[in-house]
């Protein structure tokens, strides 16, 4: 596959000249405004891989983040028609998809107020591809911001406490673990507590007591 090669790009301006995408599909044009694109996505893909990848376990293909843009154009029953006949992954075939249906939505939410636990619900979800997109395609500075923050620091954060400990503390499997586990890791995103020990404790003051309250 073309958009694999090490410099892909060079070879997609041959194409464009030669005979164009649509072979591809009849709607398809790529012009020098995606080519500018496809360069801004070796920028990132770099910045991503400079900074990032050590701390994530989730592995970007750069390949998937050419092909989202080449195929941006394209509705949504066009993208899913296209990306079947050319056989790819079900996977990557959602990123696709998600990347053209959750784009304006995703963008919309960030643009409110809010904490890092609601940023994490909003960009967890979606795939890395899918999100480092987002950040290129964002024009907004406090957009940009909270979409580095999540990748700088809320994707990786985890919580200390574990079922067993749950468990320990006379508490009984079921909806409730997942629950309480949720929101322990809500409340270290928004900076309630740092350490196992705080943890512990924000546990038992704020949020066991209320539910023996209840």
């Amino acid at each position: 596959m073309i958009l694999k090669e090490p410099s892909p790009v060079k070879s997609l301006r041959r194409i464009a000249k030669l005979r164009g995408f649509r072979f591809i599909h009849s709607s398809l044009n790529i012009d020098q405004k995606t080519f500018a694109l496809l360069k801004r996505v070796d920028e990132l893909y770099k910045w991503f891989a400079e900074n990032f990848v050590h701390k994530h376990k989730h592995k970007v293909e750069k390949w998937l983040l050419y092909l989202i843009v080449l195929l941006e154009n394209l509705s949504v029953p066009e993208l899913k028609k296209t990306l079947h006949s050319f056989a790819f992954h079900k996977n990557d075939i959602q990123k696709v998809i998600s990347f053209k249906k959750d784009t304006a939505k995703v963008i919309s939410k960030l643009k409110k107020e809010i904490p890092a636990s609601g940023i994490h619900k909003i960009l967890f979800p979606l795939s890395y591809e899918v999100v480092l997109l987002m950040l290129l395609k964002a024009k907004d500075v406090q957009i940009k911001r909270k979409i580095q923050d999540f990748l700088r620091a809320y994707s990786g954060t985890q919580i200390h406490l574990r079922g067993d400990e749950l468990k320990e503390l006379g508490l009984r499997p079921g909806p409730d673990f997942k629950l309480i586990l949720k929101e322990l890791l809500d409340a270290k995103l928004d900076g309630k507590f740092s350490t196992k020990e705080e943890e512990l404790v924000y546990l038992k003051n704020e949020i066991l007591s209320k539910k023996l309250s209840r």
